[in-house]
């Protein structure tokens, strides 16, 4: 991102990422197509892979619009979801919380907020030890009395793989919202009954490796290309 904003600011390089005030706007339209499918009612929470934090900077913007507007009378409340691999709003979000007895604080959160040295996960795109879009990203929690989660390697991929049987097909970071979701009603945040929509940042398909990983030590090749073979091979 030090690269980036260099280029930027150097050599004129226009940056598409998250940087980049347009790509929030853009993003609120993930939420207007939610409202507009549910009949101009928003679900009770938002769950949101974070990474940079222009999506869930943007689920909060979207939803002052659309109750300033009259679209919706109630907004919804955000889940911010991270990996454990780099989860620096996370671990400030949780330091805030025993810091005042369970009370969100805005300006305690950005306080005690550190940045940290992302690890290695699956989720790459959200492989982000310092997002660029942090103080959003806490202001759109608090504002919506929302919460922050946090997903295990072994968690976000079980949320991917939960979706494949169903037959979506979903990248790691849909993965870690799923994950975070399921966290979330363990712990009592989300309760049982909630409406709940999932922002999918990604197909899988853009991220196959991760799908490869799992799954090629169960992998049964055909001895041919044959509509016979396949046909054994899916004990047909």
């Amino acid at each position: 991102m030090h690269f980036l904003k260099e280029l930027v600011e150097k050599w004129g390089v226009y940056p598409a990422n998250s940087i980049n005030p347009t790509r929030i706007a853009g993003h609120q339209a993930t939420v207007f197509l939610i409202a507009q499918a549910r009949g101009w009612i928003l679900p009770d929470w938002i769950a949101v892979p974070v990474g940079n934090g222009s999506n869930s900077s943007s689920v909060g913007k979207a939803m002052r619009t659309l109750k300033r507007l009259g679209f919706v009378e109630h907004t919804s409340r955000i889940l911010g979801c991270q990996a454990s691999a780099a989860a620096p709003l996370h671990s400030s979000w949780t330091k805030m919380l025993l810091a005042n007895e369970g009370t969100p604080d805005l300006d305690l959160w950005c306080n005690t907020y550190r940045a940290v040295a992302a690890r290695d996960t699956i989720a790459n795109a959200i492989r982000i030890g310092d997002p660029v879009s942090r103080e959003k990203v806490m202001r759109e929690i608090i504002w919506s009395m929302g919460a922050m989660e946090v997903s295990s390697e072994v968690d976000l991929i079980a949320g991917m793989h939960a979706c494949a049987r169903d037959g979506y097909l979903v990248c790691p970071q849909t993965g870690v919202a799923l994950a975070g979701i399921r966290n979330a009603v363990r712990s009592g945040v989300i309760k049982p009954g909630a409406n709940v929509a999932v922002v999918s940042t990604a197909t899988g398909l853009k991220f196959a490796g991760a799908y490869e990983s799992c799954v090629l030590d169960r992998t049964e090749r055909a001895t041919c290309a044959s509509a016979e073979a396949v046909a054994e091979v899916l004990s047909l």
